[in-house]
């Protein structure tokens, strides 16, 4: 799953996966990272790239693990 505000960013993620013959395993979500909407479904790996010297690494992590996107001992 991957969560981006950017629509132009999503789509080339979608592309990717297409070209990749992947594109049935890859969900994308039009989203801020501090305001996810509750997961459907729960990952261990959650990899977080947030500009640089906003503060909002951890803020994101925080809304990923109240949503319930993060399993018990996700790294």
């Amino acid at each position: 799953t991957f969560i981006d505000q950017n629509p132009k960013c999503l789509a080339l993620i979608e592309q990717a996966a297409e070209k990749w013959g992947e594109r049935s395993q890859v969900t994308t979500l039009r989203s801020d990272s501090t305001n996810i909407p509750p997961a459907r479904k729960k990952c261990m790996l959650a990899f977080l790239d947030a500009p640089y010297r906003q503060g909002l690494t951890g803020k994101g992590l925080e809304t990923l693990k109240k949503s319930g996107w993060l399993e018990n001992g996700a790294v």
